[in-house]
């Protein structure tokens, strides 16, 4: 049985993880003006997660050094550690642990994740306030 709030909270990591992928591709199409089909082609599906993390590092290391690009190049090892961990949620298998309800269960070499309702809120929490920051960032960054 799938417990109605554990898969609200599952819905909700997903979305606000969508959102933050998208606020990061809107800041590399700002900084690579350039490449004006960089949004579609990371949107259509042509751009993995990672790939767009690994995209954003590049366009941010044209920067010239300061503040600003300091703050982007900890944004993107947000994003970067956000994709970790929304990959860990995207590659679980279900489980009942000690229960009725099914969870999430993630298990690595280096690591064990069970996704409660508690953890898939804590990872919509946290994909949230990333979109949010970058989304203030991208409307503060301008084209070099």
């Amino acid at each position: 049985m799938i417990d109605d709030e554990w898969l609200r909270a599952l819905g909700q990591a997903v979305l606000y993880f969508s959102f933050l992928e998208t606020a990061v591709v809107a800041i590399i199409s700002s900084l690579t003006p350039t490449d004006p089909s960089y949004m579609e082609k990371a949107l259509d599906g042509r751009k993995t997660a990672g790939q767009v993390g690994k995209d954003l590092k590049r366009s941010i290391d044209k920067l010239p050094k300061g503040n600003r690009r300091s703050e982007l190049e900890q944004l993107a090892t947000r994003f970067v550690a956000a994709v970790d961990r929304r990959n860990d949620m995207l590659h679980a298998m279900p489980a009942s642990l000690g229960g009725e309800h099914t969870h999430l269960v993630r298990l690595t070499r280096d690591k064990f994740v069970v996704w409660s309702t508690s953890e898939l809120l804590r990872a919509a929490n946290e994909f949230e306030q990333l979109a949010d920051d970058l989304n203030a960032a991208h409307f503060q960054t301008k084209a070099p």
